[in-house]
């Protein structure tokens, strides 16, 4: 009886089929548990912040740890492409957990998935970070979160274009600008733009050339207009908007 190869593990992809084996060793990733703790660390701090300069230092935190991650994924992302070429990896890689064969493409795979899970568990920080810069509206998470994902941070054209803006945002106006890829739920525009006061939000596309596509601005446009003017959700339904009502709603906590 022949055993059926080991299925390839593919960055993005659920848990769910997995064999126990595989389910152990990412349980038991040093980085997964490292990961744990510093997700902790930020939870914490974030309970605290209350004004744009906590939010300000919180993001840049954040970011720094999205980026290391993702610095990993782009370095074990080049070693499986140098081993499926029948090539030898690169001379430096990132550290292994101990027992690893670094010679093995089911190994740097494997770091692969390991690495966007990670990031995608780090994002989810920046989406209470999204929650808590648009004051828990909804209808704006709803809008904007339509669009495809981000892409890795690392080797973004224009990322330190973004991080200029956000940081001039700070210097000049004291307003905190949102890095839209640092969450899941925001994916229209680069920057969200939040005023002193707290009553607008501007959206933000970052471009090295300074030329924003046709496309994108129609999708911003088509974000706006939804939230503002009652426009149809993009992606959804036909004739598909917001509807506010008027009728609010409690959670009883005693019962649950």
């Amino acid at each position: 009886m022949v055993t059926p190869p080991t299925p390839r593990l593919k960055a993005g992809q659920g848990l769910r089929g997995l064999d126990p084996e595989t389910l152990e060793r990412v349980a038991r990733h040093p980085l997964q548990r490292a990961n744990i703790a510093r997700i902790n660390e930020l939870l914490g701090w974030f309970d605290s912040c209350v004004s744009p300069e906590d939010l300000y230092e919180f993001q840049r935190d954040l970011y720094e740890s999205v980026f290391e991650i993702e610095t990993r994924r782009g370095a074990c992302s080049q070693a499986v492409k140098r081993l499926r070429r029948g090539q030898s990896v690169q001379a430096e890689v990132p550290d292994l957990p101990a027992g690893s064969d670094a010679t093995a493409l089911t190994t740097w795979e494997f770091e692969v998935f390991m690495c966007e899970r990670l990031a995608r568990q780090l994002r989810c920080v920046g989406d209470g970070l999204a929650w808590k810069a648009f004051r828990y509206d909804r209808r704006f998470l709803m809008v904007l979160s339509r669009n495809d994902l981000p892409g890795p941070l690392v080797h973004k054209e224009g990322l330190s274009y973004e991080c200029g803006v956000v940081d001039e945002l700070w210097q000049t106006k004291k307003h905190f600008g949102l890095l839209n890829d640092l969450t899941t739920c925001i994916r229209i525009t680069d920057i969200t733009e939040f005023t002193s006061d707290g009553r607008w939000a501007l959206l933000h596309e970052v471009k090295k050339a300074r030329k924003i596509p046709v496309a994108q601005k129609a999708r911003a446009q088509a974000a706006v207009s939804a939230i503002m003017e009652g426009g149809v959700l993009r992606g959804a339904a036909a004739d598909n908007r917001l509807v506010v009502l008027s009728t609010r709603f409690r959670a009883d906590m005693g019962p649950l």
